[in-house]
């Protein structure tokens, strides 16, 4: 996902700082998730953070959660009850693959 979005110019990487771009607010809108909610300083909006199991980073923060509860919310994926895996349905993995291409 992170991959995707980053050389869509969905989401900006300057130095290692991770940034929303207008078009990456339009995007998230259109998937269905609420920008507004992202105003709060309690939490880093959106950051890159090692997956060890994949060896790259992934979608962290605010907007990482705000994109796995929106994937969860449409069935296309559901969290592993015995670890921190997320497991996609056959139609999830599809829809998943075309909203975020490598």
């Amino acid at each position: 996902m992170l991959q995707s979005m980053l050389s869509r110019g969905i989401l900006a990487r300057n130095d290692e700082a991770l940034s929303l771009t207008e078009p990456s607010r339009r995007f998230t809108a259109d998937f269905g998730i609420d920008t507004g909610a992202f105003e709060s300083p309690a939490r880093a909006l959106c950051i890159g953070c090692l997956d060890w199991s994949e060896r790259r980073d992934h979608l962290a923060g605010k907007l990482g959660a705000a994109y796995l509860s929106r994937l969860i919310e449409l069935k296309w994926a559901r969290r592993d009850a015995s670890s921190r895996a997320v497991l996609f349905s056959r139609r999830g993995l599809a829809g998943f693959n075309e909203m975020f291409p490598i």
